[in-house]
């Protein structure tokens, strides 16, 4: 969905919730594009009149005195994975050797954080005195106002802030742009209101995007649960077991044989990662491919980024119909993910974090190794020998593919498996996505209801 077609939905979604509340008795034109009509007794201000912007830094990374610390050290990255407003931890610290000699700035709790850098707009409240990398800057108030008002503002202010970006090899918004945004100065006891109706009611929404989540893992497990045991043990509960002779497995149907996947190989390649737009690819344009387009065993051609228009593609990485690809790099959980493609446009490309494996397809059919390969059995062996410091980036090497312990029935039982777990699988994975559209549709609402509250569309103060 473009950016304009995102708007127009949002004012939609926003008229929607104008509806269900009173509005204030009178409005006058704000003169800034964004805000619309205000409230006729709110004011408009620059930010750089409400906070002093303080910019991050990065100590050398050779230098393991400046790393390892006790000093919060919050990136982009940090406040992308935030679940709440708050942010009081990061995944690296540094030390006070580190700080002092990067200049950075530490900001006090209360402080607003805000990603001014790949991408441009995550956010959050400081919960600790933190500091920040040049991707982020820190906003410390300069007058008696409510930072959880301006918080919810400068969410609101999301796609203002990304259209001030500037930058051809990454976009940045930088301080001087940032300073001179418009932003709304209601008298303090509104933005209190303001803040505290919507804590109340985003909690609401929360709580309920919470409880689809904890469905969408729970179907995830069952699903799992299908094709570990589809491909460990059949479909037949009556068949004759054997004892595999390894502890971790068990038993295996009676006719099956274990093999190293090696075995059923013909050869493995690691794809390119070039230089990428931050969108998807167009139709008549080159992509490559994003590791999580095989994320839970199912081939999503649409997690790709668009090639540089300058850089030349390598066609021997672009993929084809029946592909075995396997991430090589991701999160613990994901790492080794597998898909085969299916249908799929020309001009996408294998990314160095993908593998492609062509197999002995009179061995194993691609799709039930795919299926194995995310089944249980496969994922000790590959989470027992991943490596990696970070839990965010784990990797898997091409001998730790090849020795993976597989149960392998024949080609035709392995075609029926196949057919019945894709049966299986079909209904859970319709839930899913309904569910995946239920969590997109109260996130849009709970955008719309913050945007018309911080900007006064509605009027929230008590007793109103």
């Amino acid at each position: 969905m473009t950016q304009v077609r995102q708007r127009e939905a949002q004012q939609i979604l926003e008229s929607m919730v104008i509806a269900r509340y009173q509005m204030y008795p009178a409005y006058h034109d704000s003169g800034v594009e964004w805000l619309g009509e205000i409230p006729a007794h709110w004011d408009t201000i620059k930010l750089k009149y409400i906070f002093e912007i303080l910019n991050g830094a990065t100590p050398k990374s050779a230098e393991s005195a400046f790393w390892d610390g006790d000093i919060v050290w919050i990136t982009p990255d940090d406040l992308g994975r935030l679940d709440s407003r708050y942010i009081g931890d990061s995944r690296r610290r540094i030390t006070r050797e580190g700080y002092q000699n990067c200049g950075a700035t530490v900001a006090p709790a209360g402080s607003i954080v805000i990603s001014t850098r790949a991408p441009i707009g995550h956010i959050g409240i400081a919960s600790v005195e933190l500091c920040t990398n040049q991707g982020c800057r820190c906003l410390v108030s300069r007058i008696a106002g409510n930072n959880s008002f301006f918080y919810y503002l400068l969410f609101s202010a999301k796609a203002e802030l990304q259209s001030l970006g500037q930058g051809s090899t990454f976009v940045e918004l930088s301080s001087s742009k940032l300073a001179s945004v418009d932003l709304l100065l209601p008298p303090l006891t509104e933005q209190r209101a303001i803040a505290a109706f919507l804590d109340r009611q985003t909690a609401k929404i929360d709580a309920l995007i919470a409880k689809k989540r904890e469905l969408i893992a729970a179907l995830h497990e069952q699903r799992s649960a299908i094709i570990s045991h589809a491909v460990t043990k059949g479909l037949n509960p009556d068949v004759p077991m054997k004892d595999s002779g390894i502890e971790w497995l068990g038993e295996i149907p009676a006719g099956w044989r274990l093999l190293k996947f090696k075995r059923v190989m013909r050869w493995i390649e690691q794809g390119w990662s070039p230089q990428a737009e931050g969108r998807p690819a167009a139709d008549e344009e080159w992509g490559v491919l994003k590791v999580g387009c095989v994320n839970y065993g199912t081939f999503d051609p649409t997690e790709n980024k668009a090639l540089l228009s300058d850089t030349e593609p390598i066609t021997r990485y672009e993929i084809h119909k029946g592909d075995l690809l396997v991430s090589r790099a991701n999160t613990r959980e994901l790492l080794g993910s597998a898909a085969v493609v299916g249908d799929v446009r020309s001009r996408l490309l294998l990314c160095d974090k993908l593998f492609r494996i062509h197999l002995r397809q009179d061995w194993v059919l691609p799709e039930f190794a795919a299926l194995a390969l995310i089944s249980s059995n496969a994922r000790y062996q590959i989470e027992r020998e991943a490596t990696g410091a970070s839990a965010s980036m784990q990797n898997v090497g091409q001998d730790t593919l090849f020795n993976l312990i597989l149960p392998l029935p024949s080609i035709v039982e392995q075609g029926v498996i196949v057919s019945a777990i894709r049966k299986q699988l079909a209904y859970i994975d319709r839930v899913i996505s309904t569910t995946e559209a239920t969590i997109e549709r109260l996130q849009e609402y709970r955008a719309a209801l913050i945007s018309a509250a911080v900007t006064g569309k509605i009027d929230v103060r008590e007793g109103r």
